[in-house]
């Protein structure tokens, strides 16, 4: 019996689920060798250790592979840097236990326990001044709940300075404005297969009116075909100093959640914004202090 079949056979062995193994993933990914995994079970033998623990302190392997491959044992996605042409932005993707996916994690479950709480499915997102990182925030948030398995639907809804498209390296030719127009339907929604329960509808041809296309009856009648299919249905909105385009969309899905840059947006400026969304009668769901 060859070495590798020997290895393949012992890891097997001690799998003890149907779920591949730490080893074995490791190998399939090419990180390990037969001699490697020998010698991991063999100190395993010697001192009571997980077989990640022991190829660490081997030298074998390295954390991230070992978290990757973890990760794929537990069915939660995410990618390794560089991987699925992604921004590199979206931290909860490339980078799952770092702070700032832990910070998603939080805000996530703050909303999931508020908001979320009592068949509610829809919220927008939300900021004062351009350049406030909604888009990459609420990109981040989309990604959470999807990796927690909620069907979750990202809808770029800032028509003016859309982004969603090249956060997901997307290339869909219809969108958002584009089923508002009655020019394409759900069909315009893009199933990202890389982040498993994430679905995107980008924002579409650029129009000449956004603010009249979110206000018509189609976007209500678009937003009932949507919420039966649907845990979550996040929309990312421009800022208001710019235009009331958020304040439509916020309205309809019932509340904001408003965004604040470190270092950039004046309180001054968020107590505004605060008070003109209650004065048109908009729940303000959160307040997150982004540093993305």
């Amino acid at each position: 019996m060859d070495n590798t079949l020997r290895s393949m056979k012992a890891l097997a062995a001690g799998a003890g689920s149907m779920k591949p193994t730490i080893g074995r993933l490791l190998m399939d990914d090419g990180k390990l060798t037969a001699a490697d995994v020998d010698r991991i079970l063999l100190l395993q033998k010697q001192k009571p250790m997980r077989f990640g623990e022991a190829a660490l302190l081997l030298g074998v392997v390295k954390d991230a592979d070992v978290q990757h491959a973890l990760a794929r044992q537990f069915d939660y996605c995410f990618l390794r840097p560089g991987a699925g042409g992604l921004a590199p932005e979206l931290a909860t993707v490339y980078r799952p236990f770092s702070r700032e996916t832990e910070r998603m994690r939080s805000l996530r479950a703050r909303l999931a326990r508020t908001w979320f709480a009592g068949g509610r499915a829809e919220l927008a997102a939300s900021a004062v001044n351009q350049g406030d990182g909604v888009s990459l925030l609420v990109a981040n948030l989309a990604v959470c709940f999807a990796q927690q398995g909620a069907r979750t639907l990202l809808v770029d809804a800032n028509l003016r300075r859309p982004r969603q498209h090249a956060i997901f390296n997307l290339r869909a030719r219809h969108g958002l404005a584009d089923a508002l127009a009655g020019r394409a339907g759900t069909e315009a929604i893009v199933e990202l297969d890389i982040v498993p329960s994430l679905s995107v509808l980008c924002a579409g041809t650029p129009p000449p009116n956004p603010q009249e296309l979110l206000g018509r009856p189609a976007f209500d009648a678009l937003r009932a075909r949507l919420r039966p299919r649907y845990d979550v249905i996040l929309y990312d909105t421009p800022p208001v100093s710019l235009t009331d385009d958020a304040f439509a969309v916020a309205g309809r899905a019932g509340a904001v959640l408003v965004v604040a840059r470190q270092h950039r947006t004046s309180v001054s400026d968020m107590r505004a914004l605060s008070a003109h969304l209650h004065a048109g009668g908009i729940e303000i769901a959160g307040a997150v202090l982004n540093d993305f």
